[in-house]
């Protein structure tokens, strides 16, 4: 007997966010995609694809990702901080700290967000030699 299934894009970003935190981040990004191609809106397959886009060292693709997230939710503090960890990667520092500053201006206690603001800071004030061998 063949049962029909047929998944939601609920399932499907559940199984995606599962893939990605086993580590199988090829197979979430599918999930991602397959999610967007039945809403390419859906905010929190963007925002999933965007961190398993920067797991994988795609930092332009994931920085696309979190843009249009934020085209749809300008107000993701989350995703405006994961945003600035992507800038440091392509090491637009100045941008990074924007970034930071905006999450920190919608969730003031947002730890992480302030975190990373004082890294940035941080990575900003050593030389460009030896930055390029951090975060």
């Amino acid at each position: 007997m063949v049962r029909n299934i047929t998944l939601t894009v609920s399932d499907l970003l559940n199984q995606a966010v599962s893939s990605y935190q086993v580590g199988h981040l090829d197979e979430a990004e599918g999930l991602c995609r397959a999610i967007l191609r039945v809403d390419g809106n859906h905010v929190e397959a963007l925002y999933l694809l965007g961190v398993v886009q920067s797991r994988l060292g795609r930092s332009k693709e994931a920085l696309a990702s979190y843009d249009r997230v934020l085209v749809i939710k300008p107000d993701y503090a989350q995703v405006l901080t994961n945003r600035g960890t992507t800038l440091w990667d392509l090491k637009r520092f100045e941008d990074a700290l924007a970034s930071h500053d905006k999450a920190l201006a919608i969730k003031p206690d947002f730890a992480w967000a302030l975190y990373n603001r004082g890294v940035t800071l941080r990575l900003q004030s050593i030389p460009a030699n030896i930055a390029a061998n951090s975060p």
